[in-house]
């Protein structure tokens, strides 16, 4: 199984250092997420440091994904960037223009594209780009009311550019549902693909712990459901209090279960570790994850 960490669970390590070591400890995946004192596009040194963190991934053949929904990136008052679902014009054509960034940062700096298809989910050696939809304005920084037409509509026709966009620069694009989101569940997901009109699928990066969050049960189930449009799996925590460590509470998932189900269905999509405040622990957070998914 391709078993992944996510680097923002190392703040306190660049990307480059996170990779060796992660690489080292037995990962097969990186997620790396763009912000202020790392791969911020915006900074003097962003193209030498993502040189020299791609160089890195290359050399230790490591599949890396983009997950570019930044916090306090845009504005350092604000966490939320600008919502690709918003009302706003203005609002929705800055949230789609940070994609597009992203999608010709990937093309110019990733790894090789494979010669797969760019939306072959299974593509090893194709750089993936997650991002979220954003939160709503509209429904007073809420989720999206899916019987609201115009605004899926509106939605779906910026989503539809997007993925163009990607497939013409063989780019992979997978959204990530998350909890105050537009998009907050993996059902909702569902329900966008019915108004979706490109001839490239938008792929799903699902998040366990935000469908614990919100009641979206068995979650194996729901996760095979989707094999076709799985790009990966984020195994994350609920939305709680509680940074007692890799492994949950009883009653709540089993991420070594997930792989389980994942590796019967025969779905091979990367499985990344986020574990939330545990900076401080260092690489012993991302060894402790290895230790209980193997």
């Amino acid at each position: 199984m391709n078993v992944g960490f996510h680097t923002i669970s190392l703040l306190l390590h660049d990307e480059t250092t996170a990779a060796n070591e992660l690489a080292r400890i037995g990962f097969r995946t990186i997620a790396v997420r763009p912000r202020l004192s790392g791969l911020d596009p915006g900074a003097d040194r962003f193209v030498a440091r993502i040189l020299q963190f791609m160089d890195t991934s290359r050399r230790l053949n490591l599949q890396v994904i983009f997950d570019i929904d930044a916090h306090y990136l845009h504005d350092p008052q604000i966490k939320e960037g600008p919502s690709l679902a918003s009302p706003d014009d203005a609002e929705a054509d800055d949230a789609q223009a940070w994609i597009e960034k992203w999608i010709e940062i990937v093309a110019e700096y990733g790894v090789q594209p494979s010669n797969d298809a760019p939306g072959d989910r299974q593509s090893p050696r194709s750089d993936l780009v997650t991002f979220g939809v954003g939160i709503d304005d509209a429904s007073q920084h809420g989720e999206l009311q899916l019987a609201d037409e115009y605004q899926l509509e509106r939605l779906a026709t910026r989503l539809d550019r997007l993925i163009a966009r990607a497939a013409d620069a063989h780019v992979r694009l997978a959204l990530r549902p998350a909890s105050g989101h537009a998009i907050a569940k993996v059902a909702e997901f569902e329900r966008l693909q019915q108004w979706l009109g490109g001839t490239s699928p938008l792929l799903l990066a699902a998040d366990v712990g935000q469908m614990l969050s919100a009641g979206e049960f068995p979650v194996g189930a729901r996760l095979t459901r989707n094999a076709e449009l799985l790009a990966c799996v984020y195994l994350s925590q609920p939305n709680t209090q509680s940074t007692s460590g890799v492994s949950l509470s009883p009653g709540e998932v089993d991420f070594a279960r997930v792989l389980r189900v994942l590796k019967k269905s025969q779905i091979e999509v990367p499985a990344i570790v986020q574990v939330r405040g545990r900076s401080e622990q260092g690489l012993e957070i991302a060894q402790q994850a290895w230790r209980s998914l193997h």
